[in-house]
């Protein structure tokens, strides 16, 4: 949870579409839906990579994962963690024999966007 806080703050704008609290990640956690990126020994990255998401894509075709709670930590910064994590994301999906990697993300991250 504190790799999830640490990426929240610094985000840019410092609003959050997050909000405060990660109930959902704690509910994915006993799922094996969680997965981290480490650094030297650290947990410096994260996402959750679901398989179905009708509350923002509509219903699940079969043929998607679904990436959420992308995040790194600001210590990794400029280091490429978002990248390796987005690619394993996409392994992981393609070793289901699933053909898309969905992310959404809020329309003003430019940083994420970028």
């Amino acid at each position: 949870m504190d790799l999830l806080q640490s990426a929240r703050g610094a985000r840019e704008p410092a609003r959050s579409m997050w909000g405060g609290e990660f109930p959902d990640v704690l509910r994915d956690l006993p799922e094996g839906l969680v997965h981290l990126g480490w650094i030297d020994g650290r947990a410096m990255g994260t996402f959750v990579l679901r398989w179905s998401d009708e509350q923002v894509w509509g219903p699940c075709d079969g043929q998607g994962g679904y990436l959420h709670r992308l995040a790194a930590h600001p210590d990794a910064a400029g280091r490429g963690l978002g990248r390796q994590l987005v690619d394993v994301a996409g392994e992981l999906t393609a070793s289901q024999g699933r053909r898309w990697l969905r992310l959404d993300c809020q329309l003003d991250n430019r940083r994420l966007r970028a």
